[in-house]
């Protein structure tokens, strides 16, 4: 089933659980509806934190590796 979806969105920092000596950070897309994705490709251009951005999605309701994702 294809969800083709056009929306506001914000691009956030996230930190990522790996441990008290990691301070890891990668950059999640989050939706008008508080919905988080992790972008498969993000340009240099857009790793900012808070970025306000419009997207168009394609919500296939598939999940990235287990216990893999940041934390907020």
């Amino acid at each position: 089933m294809q969800e083709i979806k056009d929306d506001h969105a914000t691009i956030i920092m996230a930190g990522f659980a790996c441990g008290l000596a990691c301070d890891a950070v990668g950059y999640v897309i989050q939706t008008s509806d508080s919905i988080r994705f992790y972008p498969k490709i993000l340009p240099a251009a857009f790793v900012v934190n808070n970025l306000p951005v419009k997207i168009t999605y394609n919500l296939t309701y598939n999940f990235p590796v287990p216990f893999a994702g940041p934390y907020f």
